[in-house]
């Protein structure tokens, strides 16, 4: 719907998703809580992350790491269950929940993000005219109202070899395990029976 109504107007959107909106309003609303540290992977990183069959299953024979054959069939085939090209993929879900534990685990050196702005205050432009501008984020040096650590390069290697050994075989039963007792699986399971 967002690209129509930027395309009758005449504004240029080709970077803007459909799902721009929510983004937006989830960022004003993180902003808006007085969180005091805040970590983001901007688009242009997450760019340098493909989603490249070729490059996981050389690193899973390389690295001599092997999954369960329903991870590696739904790791390798995100392209065809999205009916998208290989080259249009990234890693984005992944990436960023990566980098939530490189960061718990206070490994800014050898994790896959390798450099890092942070103590930035981010403005976001929200106008509709903005045209592919819109929902960017703009740095203010002046500011420092949150500590906002942002990951500014990542290294599609090492990002691919340590999420490659996390989902493999040899560790998920231990997430199996601590996925199951989750209170709102637990919930979610119980009323389904109903």
């Amino acid at each position: 719907l967002l690209p129509q109504i930027f395309d009758a107007s005449g504004i240029l959107v080709d970077d803007v998703s459909p799902n721009v909106w929510i983004d937006i309003l989830a960022a004003q609303r993180v902003f808006a809580a007085g969180i005091r540290h805040i970590v983001i992977m901007p688009v242009a990183t997450q760019q340098a992350l493909p989603y490249n069959t070729t490059q996981a299953k050389a690193i899973l024979q390389d690295k001599n790491i092997h999954l369960k054959p329903f991870v590696y069939k739904l790791v390798m085939s995100f392209a065809t269950c999205l009916n998208e090209p290989e080259s249009d993929l990234r890693w984005w879900d992944n990436s960023a929940a990566q980098l939530m534990v490189q960061l718990q685990q206070k490994n800014t050196k050898h994790g896959f993000c390798t450099k890092f702005l942070s103590n930035q205050h981010l403005e976001f432009i929200l106008s509709p005219f903005a045209g592919q501008n819109f929902g960017s984020e703009v740095i203010d040096n002046k500011d420092h109202l949150t500590n906002v650590q942002i990951c500014t390069k990542a290294n599609d290697q090492i990002f691919l070899e340590t999420f490659l050994t996390t989902i493999s075989a040899k560790h998920s039963c231990q997430y199996s395990n601590k996925y199951k007792d989750r209170y709102d699986i637990v919930l979610q399971k119980k009323l389904l029976k109903k």
